[in-house]
């Protein structure tokens, strides 16, 4: 028998239980101890289930369930205390709720207890119902939503909308609006399982049309992710219209003209500072705000329409996104050049000689070949057939070697001593290498 299977089922039908405790419509007499707050829903009546509409904004909690899985909930304090004690109190809240709004970049919200008056007298009477958490700023579907995943933890992508692209259009807003309004709950109450479950569906949902405005939503969540992801959406869908705009091409089909004139907008007063690098980038940014804007509207509407919502909605974001853009047109440059420079080298027949004009002093190409094909034909050849070619070389220049033997070598006595043998050597040798290091060179 797995124990730890049998843990994990029993919690998760402990947790379905608490659940389906928070499921009724009237104040329940159980453990609930919550009424949550919310405001209308977001999505048109007809598409909300009949449980959600009889509601009328108001959903039950287990009050250990929010402050367990999400930190920036806190228990409101008696009022009814000493001054020693309220001391005591307000230290110790003050500095957890200090901790838990550095965690989450967010401030505290407060489960505050129901008036004694309205308990006795409302719908809460007889009931378990003792605190309230008010959040009539959010939507009931998302709120709905929030609890259903706080409580089961479960993918409900199938019961949510989906921020897939959907044939509708309509569908498609609505969705982004639901799980953006559901992130930015979940970063309200500190809900971090939540936060990572809807900014990866809004990843997803990135798109040429609403990457300026996920771009908006990540900085005000604080979701770096998001904001990362939307940030390269937005410059791969311009990085070309701008490359074509600053005239940079691919280096291969350039000619002499279009380089000197993508130079002349790329480069001017760059080559007077101290960093041409950083000068190139500067002046690029500088001429961005200008070509963003002037992009012809027919072929790039979406483009411009999300130029003017990142730019009016985060100056911040638009001038990392200008920064950005400029990089890749900055390198984008400096690869053309550096592949037409190559072409050109390679054009001019200075680079080795094959299949262009040979250089004064050069060996032609034929005998380099002939010399290389006699080596490797010299060794990957069997053994028998060698000793063949050897012995008849051998015939061939038997008889130089006879007619060598009746001149007189008497003369060369002085030159044939161990030393001066090894120094003649050396300046032989010297000197082919001092060839050899030449050639190179000239080429």
């Amino acid at each position: 028998l797995d124990c730890s299977s049998l843990h994990r089922g029993s919690l998760r039908s402990a947790i379905r239980s608490l659940f389906r405790q928070t499921k009724v419509m009237e104040a329940p007499r159980e453990s609930v101890d919550v009424v949550v707050f919310s405001g209308d829903a977001l999505a048109p009546y007809h598409r909300l289930s009949s449980d959600l509409f009889a509601r009328g904004g108001k959903f039950w909690a287990h009050s250990f369930v929010l402050c367990g899985g999400c930190h920036n909930l806190q228990l409101e304090q008696p009022r009814r205390l000493t001054q020693e004690s309220l001391r005591g109190h307000m230290a110790s809240s003050s500095a957890a709720a200090a901790a838990a709004a550095s965690a989450s970049g967010a401030g505290c919200c407060l489960l505050k207890r129901l008036e004694e008056g309205k308990v006795a007298t409302s719908a809460f009477l007889h009931s378990s119902v003792q605190l309230q958490l008010d959040l009539r700023e959010t939507a009931a579907d998302v709120v709905d939503a929030w609890l259903q995943y706080l409580y089961t933890q479960d993918d409900t992508n199938f019961a949510w909308p989906s921020c897939m692209v959907s044939s509708l259009h309509e569908d498609t807003v609505e969705a982004e609006r639901f799980w953006v309004e559901l992130l930015r709950l979940a970063r309200k109450v500190g809900d971090q399982n939540l936060m990572l479950y809807a900014q990866d569906v809004l990843v997803g949902a990135l798109t040429r049309e609403n990457w300026a405005q996920l771009a908006i939503v990540g900085e005000q969540a604080q979701c770096r992710l998001l904001l990362e992801a939307a940030q390269m959406v937005g410059v791969r869908a311009l990085q070309q219209a701008m490359l074509s705009s600053f005239k940079v091409g691919n280096g291969l089909d350039a000619s002499d003209e279009e380089l000197e004139q993508s130079g002349s907008l790329l480069g001017a007063g760059v080559s007077s500072s101290s960093n041409p690098a950083a000068a190139a980038q500067n002046k690029i940014e500088s001429e961005l705000d200008r070509r963003l804007l002037n992009l012809p509207p027919a072929t790039h509407q979406l483009e411009l329409a999300a130029i003017s919502a990142l730019r009016q909605g985060s100056p911040s974001q638009f001038a990392d996104f200008k920064h950005r853009l400029a990089e890749n047109i900055n390198s984008a440059q400096r690869a053309s050049n550096q592949l037409r420079q190559a072409c050109k080298f390679f054009e001019s027949g200075a680079a080795s000689g094959y299949g262009g004009e040979e250089g004064p002093g050069s060996i032609p190409w034929f005998i380099e070949m002939f010399c290389l094909s006699a080596l490797l034909i010299f060794f990957l050849v069997p053994s028998s057939a060698r000793s063949f070619a050897l012995s008849s070389m051998l015939l061939i220049v038997e008889p130089v070697r006879v007619w060598f033997a009746f001149i007189d070598w008497s003369w060369l006595g002085p030159w044939v001593e161990g030393v001066a043998r090894v120094a003649v050597l050396n300046v032989v040798l010297l000197v082919i290498l001092l060839l050899v290091a030449w050639t190179g060179l000239k080429r």
